[in-house]
């Protein structure tokens, strides 16, 4: 099996499934009971909460375990927002479904959404844009860090420095979930208020994910309850999945130079060779762009065909965000880059890990089967 689909989910590494093994029969107690068990409990989730919020330079505090990226984004964007009875969100076109749907949502609620415009030579949003649609009444500006469809990484930092230069105190949250364990990542330097991660994108289990904090916020919390994480998200902490989030994060991060180094290798031989094998091959390649994400074109095959095609080799592919690959309409992130829809319905997502690469020798062989489906498709 090859599997080119960690964009979509991550297979738990070795070293994960193994700590979680031990984690389960050692440390079930809830974190809020007040017994021994339950204090060795609250004892783990803090350590965990301290550990992550070294690895984003913020204080424990600012670190809110929720259950997934999209809890994260929900709870950033409608946690702002909802404490006004008015105002508009500033948003990029190549946002994730968690926050298309959140501000869509928010629109219906009276709040006006305004969409940045985005460069079709670098992909990165259009910072005059942004400070023309910056004004007293922005209550937050949400853009993505690295786009799930083209591995194109935005510029925070200069991001953050034009809303600071406005005239406004709106805060600025980002989707880090494709850039968490990629890349370094400093909240403090970037300026990034709030910014959410997912466990089950770092080769860790499904059912964790965080909100991470720069400074504590008056957010209005999605879920009420038993007062957990400050009283923003009430709910039993899902205590084995987060400590393995933690885990895997903090490993990823110690061989990120490495993992980036071998997935660029890999990425740059194999699309040498499917071009030579296939000419037509189209790559989305931009300046800002991390090697884990290969978006291609090759014509005249549509994505979805070769999709299918290549699962019967064993090869498991996307054709873009997994949260929009059952949706008929056309990728707005790839609407936004001005391909046309001709070249949207063609193309096809290849997400690599250095943890589930095949040696770079097998590359003619893994090119040659895309050949091969190919010659299928259009004989």
């Amino acid at each position: 099996m090859l599997y080119f689909d960690n964009a979509s989910t991550t297979k738990p590494t070795k070293e994960v499934i193994e700590f979680v093994y031990q984690q389960m029969q050692d440390i079930f107690a809830n974190p809020s009971s007040t017994y021994k068990l339950g204090v060795k409990s609250y004892l783990l989730l803090e350590e965990a909460r301290t550990k992550l919020a070294a690895l984003y330079n913020i204080k424990p505090r600012g670190v809110i375990f929720c259950s997934s990226g999209t809890e994260s984004d929900n709870l950033a964007i409608k946690g702002v927002m909802q404490k006004y009875t008015s105002g508009n969100i500033v948003v990029s076109p190549l946002e994730h479904a968690a926050i298309q749907e959140t501000t869509a949502f928010l629109q219906k609620q009276g709040f006006e959404i305004r969409v940045l415009s985005v460069s079709p030579t670098t992909g990165q949003v259009d910072l005059a844009d942004l400070r023309s649609k910056l004004d007293k009444n922005t209550r937050i500006v949400s853009v993505l860090h690295v786009h799930n469809e083209t591995g194109i990484c935005q510029d925070l930092k200069a991001i953050h420095d034009v809303i600071q230069e406005a005239d406004t105190h709106a805060l600025f949250h980002s989707d880090g979930v494709q850039a968490c364990g990629k890349i370094k990542i400093n909240l403090e330097e970037l300026g990034v208020d709030l910014y959410s991660i997912s466990s089950h994108k770092v080769h860790s289990l499904r059912g964790a994910g965080a909100l991470l904090m720069r400074q504590k916020f008056d957010l209005v919390p999605l879920i009420h309850g038993g007062n957990q994480e400050y009283g923003l998200r009430s709910g039993t902490e899902n205590l084995l999945a987060i400590t393995a989030m933690i885990k895997s994060l903090s490993l990823l991060v110690e061989k990120q130079q490495e993992d980036t180094k071998t997935v660029q290798d890999f990425r740059d031989a194999f699309l040498e060779e499917l071009t030579k094998v296939l000419p037509t091959t189209k790559a989305l390649l931009f300046e800002n762009q991390i090697p884990h994400v290969l978006s291609l074109n090759i014509p005249p095959v549509r994505g979805e065909v070769l999709l299918h095609h290549l699962e019967t080799e064993g090869i498991y592919i996307s054709t873009g965000s997994a949260c929009h690959a059952k949706c008929s309409d056309l990728s707005t992130g790839l609407t936004a880059l001005h391909l046309t829809t001709e070249e949207i319905r063609g193309n096809i997502r290849l997400s690599f890990s250095a943890d589930t690469l095949p040696p770079i020798t097998e590359v003619p062989h893994i090119a040659s089967l895309f050949k091969k489906q190919y010659d299928i498709i259009t004989s």
